[in-house]
């Protein structure tokens, strides 16, 4: 996160030193530590510990808030770029799908067409398939014991964690043979599979290599050649073939020729000069796979896409960790002005092209208006002679249309170098610019560190005084717990005791109790002995209660 301007302004201090008695006096009269009279007050340090506390509160939830803002925004810009590159494969993808279609379409018309591509074809499906049917092969006996393996190393763990046994260290090391083993027979694998790459390609290149002609090859790669062919130099065969009246006139023409092709051949000479840099390795120092990488994602970002070069460079270091960003900067280097130099010698070749096509239309319209002149000079000699003006009146146009050619090549130039010296101070106010930028940037977060560090001394510093304090507040406060803790002893001994002896009193009077039951017992408790026929006769009372009963009868039944 960059600090502006506004941010920086928090961090400087409006305190200037003074270290006069009298201010001093006046700030401690402020803060309310000293009485005007001169007596000292007390200082409630709960207060102050409790500011403090609220101040540190607020600039570390302020601390947090300003990280999660920048987060936020990270993530945001991280999306944006995301959301553009996905853009820009979703266009690439489906340029790639409708060329794939059209090569189908194609393939499908020759297939038509032409019989042996159709076998060819079937042969190329079946051979497809079998491939298919190896690869599903392999994966079973190679990749699918990894997933195994990792699962039962799951299941492994999970009953690790619930089993009990102290036996581990034999399944540990069992289980280290048995990973060790798996990893070099993968390792083993992954030799003979880039063994077998490299083969085939090998033989793909050879392949190619005898299929097409070296001299096609070097034409398709070779970028110190400038293409010249017949097309490009010497004279045309129409010029030496066309009939012209005056011979004078045709070694003009092919003077102008030669000329024509000196110039486009010394400006494709410095070009080469110039370029010679980008020109001395095929690939710029990389291999041919990393370059067409390279090349097929620039080529994804069209020249009207705004940041295209902060969008690829952040595609080539996502996609090409291994290079560091000076190596991409210079490929990239490498890969522009290699470009550019293309673009020049094309556009250098299109108008040498356009020069000689024209050059030569022109040829031919002065031959035939010299023939036409010259067909009306053989009538009479007065046209003879005036056939000699044209000849020398098409000579002089042959000299000013050369001179203006010239002309306009020099302007072409000069307009050329103008831009280039444009270019180079545009780049170099660039530069300069950002690198003013930079030592500022550096600059505000020296002093933003530095105030970092002398606030994080400060609050050390109260750290340090508050927990002393908290120390021997914890030192007294054990003195009283201690003594509290010997209390409680003395308290929890004196209920012990007592318990004990209500305990013992209640036993005492349960064993009275049940010595009084058991007297009340003896007293209750049966002493006769056993007589079955004094037990069926009837009681003295009972007797006694009955004859009452019958003299009561008798003397009812009596009159009154």
């Amino acid at each position: 996160v960059i600090m502006s301007g506004r941010d920086l302004k928090k961090f400087v201090l409006d305190h200037r030193a003074n270290s006069t008695a009298d201010n001093l006096v006046k700030r401690l009269v402020a803060c309310d530590i000293i009485s005007p009279a001169g007596t000292y007050r007390d200082v409630d340090y709960n207060l102050l510990e409790a500011e403090a506390q609220k101040m540190r509160s607020k600039a570390a939830s302020t601390l947090g808030r300003v990280k999660r803002l920048a987060q936020i925004s990270k993530h945001g810009r991280e999306e944006q770029t995301m959301k553009r590159h996905r853009m820009v494969w979703e266009r690439e993808n489906q340029r790639l799908h409708a060329a794939r279609r059209t090569l189908e379409r194609q393939m499908e018309i020759l297939m038509e067409t032409h019989t042996e591509l159709k076998e060819l074809m079937k042969e190329s499906m079946s051979l497809c398939q079998q491939l298919d049917t190896d690869r599903r092969e392999f994966q079973q006996h190679t990749v699918q014991p990894i997933f195994d393996l990792k699962a039962d190393l799951q299941v492994w763990r999970k009953e690790l964690r619930k089993s009990t046994n102290t036996d581990l260290r034999k399944q540990h090391k069992l289980i280290k043979e048995v990973l060790d083993s798996v990893k070099d027979q993968q390792e083993s694998v992954l030799s003979l599979l880039l063994a077998e790459q490299l083969r085939l390609e090998t033989e793909i290149r050879d392949m190619m290599s005898s299929c097409v002609d070296e001299d096609v090859e070097e034409k398709c790669w070779d970028v110190e050649d400038d293409l010249v062919d017949d097309d490009l130099f010497g004279v045309p065969g129409e010029v030496l073939e066309w009939p012209c009246p005056d011979e004078s006139l045709r070694c003009d023409v092919i003077r102008e020729f030669h000329q024509l092709d000196g110039k486009y051949l010394a400006h494709l000479e410095h070009l080469r000069e110039k370029y010679k840099h980008c020109l001395g390795s095929r690939y710029g120092g990389w291999s041919g796979e990393e370059h067409l990488h390279f090349c097929h994602i620039i080529e994804q970002y069209p020249a009207d896409t705004p940041q295209r070069r902060s969008l690829w460079m952040d595609r080539l270091r996502r996609e090409m960790p291994h290079f560091s960003r000076q190596q991409l900067v210079e490929h990239e280097d490498w890969y522009l002005s290699r470009q550019y130099y293309l673009n020049k010698r094309r556009a250098c070749r299109n108008a040498w092209l356009c020069d000689r096509r024209d050059l030569l239309m022109k040829v031919q319209h002065v031959f035939e208006e010299a023939i036409w002149r010259q067909v009306a000079a053989d009538e009479t000699a007065k046209a003879r002679h005036q056939q000699q003006e044209i000849c020398r009146d098409l000579s002089q146009k042959v000299s000013e249309l050369r001179r203006q050619k010239l002309e306009a090549m020099e302007i072409e130039a000069t307009i050329e170098a103008r831009r280039e010296e444009a270019k180079v101070e545009k780049q170099r106010i660039e530069s300069e610019r950002r690198m003013e930028k930079r030592q500022a940037q550096r600059q505000r977060l020296d002093e933003y560190y530095s105030e970092r560090q002398r606030l994080r001394a400060e609050a050390e510093m109260r750290d340090k005084e508050r927990l002393a304090k908290l120390r021997a507040d914890m030192a007294k406060q054990a003195v009283q717990d201690k003594e509290r803790v010997e209390y409680r002893q003395e308290e929890y001994v004196r209920k012990v005791h007592a318990k004990e002896e209500a305990e013992k009193e209640e036993q005492r009077q349960a064993e009275a109790r049940q010595l009084g039951l058991e007297r009340l017992r003896e007293k209750v408790r049966v002493t006769v002995e056993s007589d079955p026929v004094r037990m069926m006769q009837s009681t003295e009372v009972g007797t006694s209660h009955h004859a009452v009963y019958c003299g009561c009868v008798c003397s009812m039944s009596e009159p009154l």
